[in-house]
């Protein structure tokens, strides 16, 4: 259980991240806490929110450098940027002792659009082994978008990381 829970807290903190949200307690901060005001007595928030993360930056600059320190493996994402179509295959390279990888895509925004998690290499975007029906519901890829993979090990300590690589239709 305790194992599931550090593997949740590790997805949210990479979504904030990938989302460009704040998160002060965090970072040893005290986080804003909201008390009612009248609209007249209202004062200004005590900080703006983090500005929205930019759609071609990194995913998360501060969290690749602290895998880079921690020694976790870059991985290398196969699948070309550009012209994969409606129901692309993902596919990056193997992380060795990786039990499970994590892809995460990402809309025009920076939203996340969809997610997957298995122990293959490669899977197209709705989820499975082979490409799915051209007709079949689901999420389907119609602009640009951006994804990104994570490896974890049997523990559920991340062991490997890309960049960011967009990909269009």
């Amino acid at each position: 259980m305790r194992q599931y829970k550090t593997h949740l807290l590790f997805i949210v903190i990479v979504l904030a991240a990938a989302l460009g949200c704040n998160l002060p307690s965090l970072a040893g901060q005290q986080p804003a806490v909201a008390t009612p005001a009248s609209p007249q007595t209202a004062a200004p928030a005590a900080h703006s929110p983090a500005p929205p993360a930019s759609p071609t930056s990194a995913p998360m600059p501060n969290l690749s450098r602290l895998l880079e320190r921690i020694g976790a493996a870059r991985i290398a994402l196969l699948t070309p940027t550009e012209g994969v179509g409606a129901h692309p295959r993902f596919e990056w390279q193997p992380v060795p002792g990786a039990a499970r990888y994590t892809l995460l895509l990402l809309d025009a925004e920076g939203r996340p659009y969809w997610a997957w998690e298995g122990a293959e290499t490669a899977v197209y975007l709705g989820g499975g082994s082979q490409p799915p029906p051209e007709d079949s519901a689901g999420p389907i890829l119609l602009r640009p978008m951006q994804w990104y993979v994570l490896a974890f090990d049997a523990e559920g300590k991340i062991i490997g990381y890309s960049e960011k690589r967009p990909i269009a239709p």
